[in-house]
């Protein structure tokens, strides 16, 4: 009886570890497995000539990343099989082709790309329930030339649309690996507007001041260099805001001036989120330096961070070094936050 017994409360034993491990499964593997199929893909601006295979590409590599969590159903089997429903008559709409490959998720994508800065929206449709409906975007920056002069974005449609999909399946360390050299996380569009250049006759002339056209554009220049080995922001080169300011009819900007409304209300609409300005002020001690970063806060600049230097000479080496350091400060106060 005893025995009976024993054998008895084992078996519930069995039983009971079985059913706490059907319950957690589930829980722990939430993003594992998860098969995406490709709806569509548009490509906008200055990528807009490009074959849009190139999505394909740069998704199918990123799956690999992430260690079978996520993998990508080929489009040439998704297009084989709507070839093969058209041709034997079987009437069959997005859904049913999906559900047919076994898709967890139809992915639609656009791209977009203004000179350097490349933006992706990514929008994600669970085929088991449709209203579930999943959006988020990245954005990058094109760094490379070809050998006639123009740009590769191969690999900033890459890094955006995996940043846009860290932050649809919420996992900023998805598509990171250190050992292939991938960093790509969420990160905030980060822009650099003008260091305002305050002068005093009364003091002796500096060429810092005198050269203020030439100066504050080597300045915003070495302010984008600091800022772009911050991997929490993705950094807008002086190009692409230019380029951006012209679209909305801003067509003389002063780097040596304080930013207008105008020139960040452009900005602001094309989704930067953090901004990077200052003074360069002469003093008895020689000049104040002040960074300040901003965030957008609905429409409203909001101060985050701020830091300052006296530069005690005439000299623009000082002042890079300053900016660099600068930069460093007020960035890795804030840490993307």
């Amino acid at each position: 009886m005893q025995q009976d017994k024993k054998k008895l409360n084992y078996m519930y034993k069995n039983i009971l570890i079985f059913s706490l491990l059907t319950l957690i499964a589930p829980l722990t593997n939430i993003r594992a497995n998860q098969k995406i199929m490709i709806g569509n893909t548009e490509f906008n601006g200055d990528v807009s000539n490009l074959n849009t295979f190139k999505l394909d590409l740069a998704l199918n590599f990123s799956c690999l990343l992430t260690k079978d969590s996520v993998s990508l159903i080929p489009s040439l089997k998704r297009d084989s099989l709507i070839r093969y429903n058209l041709s034997n008559n079987i009437k069959s709409n997005i859904l049913d082709i999906a559900n047919d490959l076994g898709a967890t998720y139809i992915l639609f994508t656009r791209v977009n790309a203004i000179k350097h800065l490349v933006r992706t929206d990514v929008t994600l449709v669970q085929t088991k329930d449709t209203s579930k409906i999943i959006k988020s975007f990245g954005y990058a920056s094109a760094k490379y030339m070809n050998d006639k002069n123009k740009l590769i974005y191969d690999p900033a449609i890459m890094a955006s649309l995996q940043r846009a999909l860290a932050g649809a399946f919420k996992d900023s360390t998805i598509f990171i690996d250190s050992s292939k050299g991938f960093f790509n996380k969420p990160a905030p569009l980060l822009a650099i507007g003008g260091i305002y250049f305050v002068d005093d006759d009364k003091l002796p002339d500096w060429y810092i001041f005198d050269k203020k056209v030439v100066n504050s554009f080597d300045a915003l220049e070495t302010i984008f260099e600091s800022a772009l080995k911050d991997n929490n922001y993705v950094t807008m080169d002086t190009e692409t805001r230019d380029t951006i300011y012209s679209m909305n009819n801003l067509f003389i900007v002063e780097n040596y001036a304080a930013p207008s409304e105008y020139e960040l209300l452009a900005l602001y609409k094309l989704g930067v989120e953090y901004y990077i300005s200052g003074t360069l002020q002469r003093n008895a001690d020689g000049a104040k330096l002040e960074l300040y970063l901003y965030k957008f806060d609905k429409g409203v600049m909001q101060t985050i961070s701020s830091a300052y230097e006296i530069i005690p000479e005439d000299s623009i080496l000082l002042l890079r070094e300053s900016l660099k350091y600068l930069t460093n400060k007020i960035l890795s106060n804030n840490s993307g936050g």
